[in-house]
């Protein structure tokens, strides 16, 4: 607590939440929710979460990857997790097949 209210309370007063899970099942472009295992930040747990609520909204085009902690990526070397080169083209090749299909350029 600070100030003597918790952070959710300090962020909505300052208009700054993270509601990711209310806009995410809106865009209908596809997503992809990258998360470490061990990061201490934003815990594990949030990813999967955002990842639910975008599939209980509705959302069908959304992949979650979450890589063991003993990657040790934590919150801020998760650019560099083995693999990740293969989900960026399959998420790039989904995303090319949404552009067509609404034959946006």
């Amino acid at each position: 607590k600070m100030l003597g209210k918790n952070q959710s309370e300090l962020l909505q007063e300052i208009d700054a939440e993270f509601l990711s899970s209310h806009y995410l099942p809106k865009i209908e472009a596809p997503a992809l929710i990258l998360h470490a295992d061990n990061d201490r930040l934003v815990p594990s747990y949030l990813g999967e979460w955002l990842y639910k609520a975008a599939q209980d909204g509705g959302k069908k085009n959304v992949k979650f990857i979450l890589f063991p902690a003993d990657l040790r990526l934590g919150h801020k070397y998760i650019y560099s997790a083995p693999g990740l080169s293969h989900f960026i083209k399959d998420l790039e090749d989904t995303a090319a097949d949404f552009r067509n299909r609404f034959q946006i350029k």
